[in-house]
Formats: structure tokens, sequence, C-alpha cells
């Protein structure tokens, strides 16, 4: 990647009067990168951004004169990186991301283990759950999009901190239950869902026999079909296998959550057939790390890297009913990117074998959201940006508005480290170009 950087950002675009940003209005042309068309295929383009969306792309870069161009255009060289749509994470308790994996054995089902782990007048659950929920979210949306992840599917209720300056973009427009189990009725949840939304639930989360019911309950109730996706459904064999391919239901895969609370997770002939499905992440409270470690260990299980592309893009995309785009680079679509270090392998290949040194920026919307060293001394930053460090690498983490000051408060603490995920994520203030002051937790 080059060193040049033809005209910067300018540093107020982008941002409201009271603090709160919206996508990027500058316009950029991003040349030289090779763009993934799909998990197979990648190919020299050139991306012209505009107003957060992607306005062309435009093969090798012959074509780039033609373009009538806005004075103010940034210009950005990015060779010898791949750019791919910034990644889809299907499933996510975005508030848990600050616990610890918690439990110390196998469980039969979710709901034993709930009951098992769920002590909240004990420590670390006791201390933690004095986190503001804010905060909580905020740092769910952090441990996202450093797996340049920029979207996801929260689930539970929608939040208004999505609203403002959020880490990723949260799936908004859904219906949700929690389970069988834990929801008090969940046809009515079912009937509030928006027409043409899918509808998500837990069913299947075990191993027992009253796990394997549930799909055979959801159809008695008349809640399958092809709005309905199932999370986990690792209980289940070929009948309900049956009955989901006949309603066409979708299913979300959460393997390292699956293994560690279960012991199991659903056989690889399923994953490789004719249901569509997406990868999630889960929460912290069964998951140590992030959706790129769940890309890692579905490669690892033997799912093809084309697979696994799909599940984190198109097919993520598909399941949760997205509309803008999400999950490819196409022209009028939002501009959300991963950019990656190019060794010349598929986008596929690359993702499934990705180490996280070679991640070189995310951006959303239009907007850089998460930088290495490298992007950042290319891209002149347009406010305040967070140093940190994140298992052996360092970034630069956009400085929304309220989300620096929580960030911060790491800073004052004697190791300057928060346990996101069960890795250490640091403050890094000696490369900082504004101070970190001291504050405390406070819930906005």
């Amino acid at each position: 990647m080059t060193s040049s950087v033809v005209q910067a950002h300018r540093s107020h675009r982008g941002r409201t009067r009271k603090g709160r940003s919206n996508p990027s209005k500058d316009s950029l042309l991003i040349t030289g990168a090779r763009i993934a068309r799909n998990g197979r295929e990648a190919a020299p383009a050139a991306l012209l951004i505009r107003n957060g969306r992607i306005e062309s792309v435009l093969p090798g870069s012959a074509n780039v004169g033609c373009l009538s161009l806005d004075p103010t255009t940034a210009r950005l060289d990015l060779t010898g990186c791949l750019i791919l749509p910034g990644l889809i994470n299907a499933h996510d308790h975005l508030e848990f991301s600050l616990f610890p994996r918690l439990g110390n054995r196998i469980y039969s089902n979710a709901q034993e283990w709930a009951e098992d782990i769920y002590h909240p007048k004990q420590s670390p659950i006791r201390e933690l759950l004095r986190v503001p929920k804010t905060v909580r979210l905020l740092f769910g949306g952090i441990r996202n999009l450093l797996s340049g992840v920029t979207t996801v599917c929260h689930h539970n209720p929608y939040e208004k901190v999505f609203d403002g300056d959020f880490p990723v973009r949260v799936v908004r427009r859904m219906g949700w239950s929690h389970s069988l189990a834990f929801s008090r009725s969940v046809r009515a949840d079912f009937e509030q869902t928006p027409v043409g939304a899918p509808f998500l639930i837990h069913a299947g989360e075990g191993t027992d026999g009253t796990s394997r019911t549930e799909v055979h309950e959801l159809e008695r109730l008349g809640l399958l079909g092809p709005q309905t996706v199932l999370i986990h459904a690792v209980a289940f064999n070929d009948p309900e296998w049956d009955i989901i391919r006949r309603r066409n239901t979708r299913f979300i895969w959460c393997p390292g959550s699956n293994l560690f609370t279960l012991g199991k997770t659903i056989s690889g002939h399923r994953l490789t057939g004719e249901v569509e499905f997406a990868l999630g992440s889960d929460s912290a409270l069964t998951v140590e790390g992030d959706l790129l470690d769940q890309v890692h260990l579905a490669k690892s299980l033997g799912l093809p890297p084309a697979r696994i592309y799909d599940c984190v893009t198109i097919s993520g995309a598909s399941v949760l009913g997205l509309t803008d785009r999400e999950g490819e680079l196409s022209e009028g679509g939002v501009a959300d990117c991963f950019v990656l270090r190019d060794d010349g392998g598929s986008p596929a290949e690359q993702l499934a074998h990705l180490r996280r040194q070679d991640m070189v920026g995310v951006m959303r919307g239009g907007r850089w959201v998460l930088r290495s060293d490298l992007l950042h001394q290319q891209v002149p930053p347009s406010s305040s940006h967070l140093p940190v460090s994140y298992r052996n690498c360092r970034w630069w983490l956009s400085d929304y508005p309220g989300l620096g000051n929580h960030l911060r408060f790491a800073a004052c603490r004697s190791d300057r480290s928060i346990q996101l995920a069960s890795h250490q994520l640091v403050v890094d203030p000696q490369r900082s170009s504004v101070p970190l002051p001291a504050i405390s937790w406070r819930d906005d």
C-alpha cells in the first residue's frame, strides 16, 4: 500500500451540530486495490464513494479519468490491498461483551446452562451488571468492529444508543423471541414482526429430547416458514431437518458457543446442504473472541472457505432480510468495507486464513471507523481518534461522541485494559494526540 493521499477528508464533515455522526458526506476515490466480487473472485477496480454509498465500481484504473469528480474528492491508493464487504454477524447479545465465558461443564440444553451460571449477586456478574448498559452495549459494538463486522443482529430489544454514533450497524427491522422456554408468548412475538422481516428465535439449543421437540412445537403453532430463523438448531435429527426444509426456514450457526456449552454443534453435512444459514458469534458468555474466531473455527471444522464467506456476507444479508446491499460491494449499495493486505488468493481463502495483523481498516457508511497504523498514516484523522491495542495489533478507533469517553476510562486503570470477550483491549495513551482524561462510569 502506498503512502500518498492527494486530499484529506475535512474534519467537520459527517457530523451534526449536536455531535451525532451521519454517513459520510465526503466523496472518496479508492484505487489500486482488488475488489471482491464474491468469495471466489476479486479484480482490480476503483471505488468511488459518495454520501456513504458506493457510487461507481470501475474495473482497473483506466476509466478513472472519465469520472466527474468534485474538486474536494479525496483519493486513496490502496495498492496491495483486498477490499471485502463489511462482515455480517448474524447473532450476538451485545450487552455481554465485557463478561467472561461462564460455565464449567457440558449441558444438555441452554436452560440448564442459564440456571447454572446466572448468580447476579455473585462475582463477576455482580460487578459487571453495575456497568451501565449503554456502556456495555458500546463495547459489544467495538468487539464486532475489531473483527471486520459492520452489521450485527442483536438478539434483544433495539436500544436508543444504536441510533446514534455506534461502532457498527445494528439490525432494526426484525422480530424476535428468546425461546420457547423463556418467552412469555412466542406467538405474540411472531405476530409483532414487521411484514417481510425475519423472525429469530433460539431453538434446538441442546442435545436432549426437549430441545429436539422444539421444532415440532413451532410447527404446531404455525410459526415455521421462510420468515423464521432458528438460532443454533443443534438438537435436530433428520425428521426435524425435513420439516425445516419443507418450510423453507433458515438458521444461524454459532459453533463456538455450541461446543462450549453443549459439547457438539451441527453436523457438517447439514452445513453443505440446501438450507440457507448465516454465521453468528453469540455472546461472550459462551464464546471467547469474536466473529473472526468463528470464521477460523468453521474452517477447522471442515466448512469450505467459499461457504464461510457467503455466511458472513450475502447469506448473512439474506437471512437477516437486509435491503441496503450489505454483504456485497456494488453500485448503489452502502459503503461498508473491510480492507486486508492482499496475498493474491481468493477473497474466501484470505478470509478463512486471515491473520489479524493483515487487517488494514474498516469503513462503515463511507467513514473509516477502524484503522491500522498504516492506514492511519494515510488518512488524516477527521477528529480525535483513540489508540488501542487488541490481540497483539494496534488500532485507531474513531472517537464517536460518548464512545471515546467511555473507552478512556481504561487509561485511568493501572493496566489501562478492558477484558473484552476474554481478550485484553488496551488503551494506548502515549500514541494519542489528545489527552485521555480520568472519567467514571456514567449512563448517558
